[in-house]
């Protein structure tokens, strides 16, 4: 995966998290609960969240510890195979705590993959 290709994944990614950070403003754990198209959209963005993190080097993963990339993969594969076992608490979690932090933590790796990118060095991590 070329550089290009990790920051277009990388700002997807941020895409998806304010998303599901978007998600959660002016809502409860209840209004998620009850809400099955708030949860349905809740369940999609953070499945994508995971896919995002799923196309990123092992090296940019193995370089930034502090995103939880293996978590946010095993989210997604939670929610794509396990629908009738879904933890409300974990998801509204992901969405109104998880997915704010993240966005932090990816418009950094974002700025820095972007001046690696601008200056032609290889290093992502």
């Amino acid at each position: 995966m070329s550089r290009h290709e990790v920051l277009t994944t990388l700002r997807q990614l941020k895409e998806f998290a304010k998303e599901a950070s978007d998600l959660a403003k002016g809502r409860t754990r209840a209004d998620l609960a009850a809400d099955l198209k708030l949860r349905r959209h809740a369940e999609r963005v953070v499945e994508l969240m995971g896919e995002a993190c799923n196309r990123i080097p092992e090296d940019v993963v193995e370089g930034h510890p502090e995103i939880p990339w293996r978590e946010i993969v095993g989210m997604r594969n939670w929610l794509a195979h396990g629908y009738d076992s879904i933890d409300f608490d974990i998801l509204w979690n992901a969405i109104s705590l998880n997915a704010l932090d993240l966005l932090s933590k990816v418009e950094r790796l974002i700025e820095e993959t972007a001046l690696l990118h601008k200056s032609g060095l290889h290093s992502l991590s």
